[in-house]
């Protein structure tokens, strides 16, 4: 449980299901006000960005790193 030295609010449940992310247009957009990731006209340029980003990848370990703490 997180506990914050002064904070009297209750703290929400964040759940996070893997289809969050945030898309912007940065020279349209240069201060990224307006996320284009639900964006159906930017639906193709995420599909792309994602598939590269899988892409380049770095190899995965041979031996995962042990967890020390819950992120």
């Amino acid at each position: 449980m997180l506990k914050a030295t002064g904070w009297q609010g209750a703290i929400p449940d964040i759940v996070y299901d893997g289809s969050e992310g945030e898309l912007y247009d940065l020279r349209a957009d240069p201060l990224q006000w307006r996320n284009l990731w639900t964006d159906p006209a930017w639906q193709k340029r995420k599909q792309e960005l994602i598939a590269d980003l899988y892409a380049n990848l770095p190899p995965a370990r041979a031996t995962p790193l042990a967890v020390e703490a819950p992120a």
